[in-house]
């Protein structure tokens, strides 16, 4: 039988030739099918692996942030390049001959009786006992010239993740409101020099505005055009009236999409209210045998906290394995 036709060659760059061949003879039943293969799902892996478990992680490929961007606040990691945490990751998951890694997008899982069948963009199935989700969210990238060249360097989403290596220098925060306020409490812990950009009219409270004035931070409400960099590192904010504010780096919370909408509109599982997926502190969501790890389900942005969830995740996967057979 030959090999099934694949959209492109770059679905099968991750794979030896001789993976590729023999590929399509292998089982395509696992115990466990991860979808995701960043920091939660490889975590999950790891453990699952150690567990003497079949898995296959299935990965889209383009799970990473585009820019090539530094780890921090995370134990062993502190300072290193994303990409190569990653990469060295995979490298010691596949070493546990049960773990299978295929480059693939998935577009339906089916739960037929709690076992779950998975199709694939490249038209292939695959089953599995349990599945989880670790696809992560999409950022909705504020459409400022600049902007997602910045994002992850200079352009930030979580203080304790990068807040150090701005201390005491100019920082600018895009947001208004409730989530401004919030912002500025936080990141006063790190630098006296804040500029809070509203990007429209205020829809600060009259006590929010006081306590921020006494605080000496800026508020600007002119709309922003563009951020000024180099290579991703920020230097200026222009604003609409010409005014040029010099900022070393920006927090913003962005809205965001989920990584993949299939737990929610094709296995049904529970939203929060902040479009996050619902898990239990065992990473299960509200539908069973399907769980969830990572940034589709934390508030928490952090790299060791999403490791920490697959972790999670992979013990208790393995858990209601052994329970589920233990008495048969």
């Amino acid at each position: 039988m030959n090999p099934k036709p694949v959209v492109s060659m770059e679905d099968l760059s991750d794979l030896k030739f001789y993976e590729y061949v023999s590929l399509y003879k292998q089982s395509k039943d696992f115990d466990v099918v991860i979808i995701g293969g960043s920091y939660a799902g490889l975590s999950a892996a790891i453990t699952l692996g150690r567990a003497l478990r079949k898995v296959l992680i299935l990965d889209k490929g383009d799970t990473y942030n585009a820019n090539d961007i530094y780890s921090y606040n995370f134990i062993t990691q502190d300072g290193n390049i994303a990409s190569a945490i990653i990469a060295k990751a995979k490298e010691q998951v596949l070493r546990y001959k049960t773990v299978r890694f295929v480059k693939d997008k998935v577009e339906t899982v089916i739960n037929e009786h709690n076992k779950f069948t998975v199709e694939t963009r490249r038209k292939e199935r695959y089953s599995g006992k349990k599945i989880l989700f670790a696809t992560g969210v999409i950022d909705m990238m504020l459409n400022i010239p600049g902007f997602k060249e910045c994002w992850g360097i200079s352009v930030l989403y979580c203080p304790y993740c990068n807040g150090f290596e701005f201390t005491d220098t100019d920082i600018g925060i895009i947001a208004n409101g409730e989530t401004a306020f919030e912002m500025v409490k936080l990141l006063s812990n790190w630098s006296r020099h804040i500029i809070l950009f509203t990007n429209e009219v205020s829809t600060l409270s009259k006590e929010q505005l006081k306590k921020i004035k006494e605080k000496n931070v800026l508020i600007v409400e002119t709309e922003i055009v563009s951020l000024e960099h180099k290579k991703g590192h920020l230097k200026n904010v222009v604003l609409k009236d010409g005014n040029i504010h010099l900022i070393n780096s920006i927090f913003c919370k962005l809205a965001f999409l989920q990584g993949t909408d299939v737990p929610q509109n094709q296995l049904d599982c529970e939203l929060t209210g902040e479009g996050l997926i619902k898990t239990d502190v065992f990473q299960r969501t509200s539908v069973p045998g399907v769980f969830s790890a990572g940034d589709n389900c934390l508030i928490s942005r952090a790299i060791s906290v999403a490791a920490a969830a697959g972790t999670i995740a992979g013990m208790n996967i393995n858990k209601e394995l052994i329970e589920e057979t233990f008495y048969l």
